[in-house]
């Protein structure tokens, strides 16, 4: 028999099914670490609810798999508890991000808000730049929507996760689960989807040998780009997914850069910036597309024209962007600054053609180019798989 607890973290239906090797006080814990997201209890049931569930065991994980009949099913090993408590927050948390990805703008990063004007933040970093620490900080005088997935609808409303905090409480050892409520923090229900993103915050956390006072400074529209698309899920299956991140930030009126040591200290800096107090927003930005470039007839293996020439074309799936006189490239969700020179080889690369002729043209406008420094740039671009 199977006994059950039903989520529906960012409306995203999750099924937890833990099978009788699994003892009631492990699937108490379950409901108390997630009691934020408000778990239903299922009936106990001989059934398996696939593939939209994550079955939890303390036997063994193959065998679990081979018993239910789904290779593919989402086993958590339940015999060492501390590990399977945090494997079970990832788990989760990945099913939401498949369910969404391509639909939502999907970041890796903390969300609050404020509880009047429902106007949302997210502080935006990659792990270890201390967004749980900020939302276990802050969400004690926000609302709190989530420490490290925030979920933003095309309309800029915010889907809430207030999943899990996962703390390092010893080094070495899994990270501890607890439900935000229980560490005082203002969870918002999560079904509320009425908070809208207004601001982008990108964290920028000194370490204590660097005291300085917590500062919050606009950053442009490239920089932003170069440090917010690592922090996505889902970019390269969301239809014009680039143009549709820009078009985000610019809603919110660029983005920012927060500097701070200790995060305590930017209390006054952020409740100024969510009641609408700092600097209006920035214009929007100027950022000229290049849309994706489709398949095409140069072959990235052999690299060869229909002449037997050495030939050379955009990578299929390559898009550009060019602002503030800084071209961008992105192909599968991986983003790449690249220099004037090199912009113009894959600008010029509208269709593929001989790599001589190529220089050829180049050599107009730039005059003489030395033979192995043209090899080098072509081989960064295709080393970035942005050329073919």
């Amino acid at each position: 028999m199977l006994r059950g607890l039903d989520l529906a973290p960012a409306g995203v239906p999750v099924h937890l099914r833990f099978d009788e090797s699994v003892p009631e006080r492990f699937i108490d814990q379950v409901r108390q670490a997630w009691a934020s997201m408000r778990p239903q209890d299922t009936p106990a049931s001989d059934s398996l609810d696939v593939p939209a569930s994550v079955l939890v065991t303390a036997e063994d994980t193959a065998k679990a798999r081979a018993r239910w009949g789904d290779a593919e099913l989402v086993v958590v090993d339940a015999s060492q508890p501390p590990a399977a408590h945090e494997r079970l927050t990832v788990e989760v948390t990945l099913k939401v991000l498949m369910a969404l990805a391509g639909q939502q703008s999907l970041f890796h990063a903390a969300a609050l808000g404020h509880p009047s004007s429902q106007e949302a933040m997210i502080l935006v970093g990659p792990s270890g730049r201390g967004k749980t620490t900020a939302a276990r900080f802050l969400g004690r005088h926000f609302s709190y929507l989530s420490d490290e997935t925030a979920i933003v609808e095309q309309s800029g409303r915010i889907r809430p996760y207030p999943k899990p905090l996962s703390i390092i409480e010893e080094r070495g050892t899994p990270k501890a689960q607890h439900d935000p409520a229980d560490l005082g923090l203002n969870a918002v229900a999560p079904d509320d989807f009425g908070y809208t993103l207004r601001h982008v915050v990108l964290l920028d956390r000194r370490s204590e040998g660097e005291p300085a006072q917590p500062q919050l400074e606009r950053v442009g529209i490239v920089d932003a780009l170069i440090e917010l698309v690592p922090q996505t899920s889902g970019l390269a299956r969301t239809e014009a997914g680039m143009e549709k991140l820009i078009a985000l930030v610019d809603s919110c009126g660029g983005a920012f850069r927060l500097s701070y040591t200790e995060i305590a200290d930017t209390l006054p800096l952020m409740r100024a910036l969510l009641a609408g107090e700092l600097a209006p927003p920035a214009e929007r930005s100027a950022v000229q597309c290049f849309p994706e470039t489709p398949a095409g007839d140069v072959s990235s293996s052999t690299r060869q024209g229909p002449d037997g020439q050495a030939w050379v074309g955009r990578m299929p799936g390559t898009s550009g962007y060019l602002a503030e006189d800084r071209m961008l490239l992105l192909h599968d969700s991986k983003l790449v600054e690249v220099s004037p020179f090199a912009a113009d080889c894959w600008l010029t690369l509208e269709t593929p053609r001989p790599l001589a002729q190529l220089k050829a043209e180049l050599e107009a406008s730039y005059g003489e180019i030395p033979d192995d420094a043209f090899a080098n740039v072509i081989e960064q671009l295709r080393m970035h798989q942005v050329l073919a």
